[in-house]
């Protein structure tokens, strides 16, 4: 049975993920040695990064100028305020099937892919899945061995045993 990369404290506060839908800047919050003191700086983030928020909407302004503040999932250090229009709210499970991609880009085009989303959440020991190597022609097929987290990588990784 595969495990969340969340914590058991994020589990029971009402956290929500997110994905970013547009490039924009963000700030890092980095250690100045020199100084002893936090600095930030501008960053851009690309779409397809994913966020964490815990705040609730703030109530004083209209729903067009309401901004969420989120937190990055993979780096903490770095936050970014953005509308809701920009972000597309996901459930934990597929944040964690999202963060396994390595890439912004893929994850976005898998975001876009409903029926990718979905088919990855319900992939369990035992199926048999078609797999696209690189450099071949034609997809593989396969048998999924793992579901789950590894050691040294974010999010959920599959084992595949390729049949021949």
């Amino acid at each position: 049975m595969a495990t969340s990369m969340f914590t058991s404290q994020e589990k029971h506060n009402k956290i929500k993920w997110y994905v970013l839908l547009e490039d924009r800047y963000g700030m890092k919050k980095s250690l100045n040695s020199f100084a002893k003191q936090f600095v930030d700086s501008e960053i851009l983030l690309l779409k397809g990064n994913l966020f964490k928020c815990t705040e609730d909407w703030p109530e004083d302004r209209s729903r067009e100028e309401r901004k969420l503040h989120l937190v990055h999932l993979e780096k903490s250090e770095i936050t970014v305020e953005a509308p809701l229009s920009e972000l597309h709210q996901v459930s934990r499970e597929e944040a964690d099937l999202l963060l396994g991609i390595s890439t912004c880009s893929d994850r976005h085009m898998v975001l876009n892919d409903h029926a990718w989303l979905k088919e990855g959440s319900e992939f369990r020991a035992g199926n048999l899945v078609e797999v696209y190597l690189q450099n071949a022609s034609q997809p593989a097929t396969g048998i999924v061995r793992y579901k789950g987290p590894v050691n040294g990588f974010s999010g959920i990784k599959f084992g595949v045993e390729i049949t021949v």
